[in-house]
């Protein structure tokens, strides 16, 4: 699994999440608030997860989440924040894709615990050509409009 984390606080946070996540075989990226740097990472990059803080100088994380999405749709989000922030405050786009909040201080088990999720919540895309040609996601039959497709 490959993450990004986005967090203008970097020092804590690096230290924090370097134990939990190598713990549990996940590959990461860090930034801060650099938008360029993040897209264009995002663009060549597959990536599962982003964990992103609320609130920095440059760019608020749920905007930044919208730009993510329109680069990778099937992009899990977790947000980092040290305010009351809920589901509830994010608009319907970005609240589809939210596994949940991480609030500071961070807690060793909530992240181990999202991280979990993230890596359950992956889908799978089985094909099957024997006699018919069928596609299932997760287990469940795509159903094309003709033959053709």
């Amino acid at each position: 699994m490959k993450i990004i984390v986005v967090d203008d606080e970097m020092n804590a946070l690096h230290a924090f999440l370097n134990e939990i996540i190598e713990a549990q075989s996940v590959e990461y990226k860090f930034y801060r608030d650099d938008v360029d740097a993040i897209c264009k990472y995002m663009s060549q990059n597959t990536v599962d997860a982003a964990f992103l803080d609320i609130n920095m100088p440059r760019i608020n994380g749920i905007e930044l989440a919208k730009m993510l999405l329109r680069i990778n749709p099937d992009l899990k989000l977790v947000f980092i924040t040290g305010l009351s922030d809920s589901e509830s405050d994010l608009p319907e786009l970005v609240r589809e894709h939210t596994v949940g909040f991480m609030y500071k201080p961070y807690n060793k088990s909530k992240l181990s615990m999202l991280v979990s999720l993230i890596k359950d919540k992956k889908r799978v895309l089985k094909a099957e050509m024997f006699d018919t040609f069928d596609c299932f996601i997760d287990g469940r039959k795509i159903k094309f409009s003709s033959s053709k497709s």
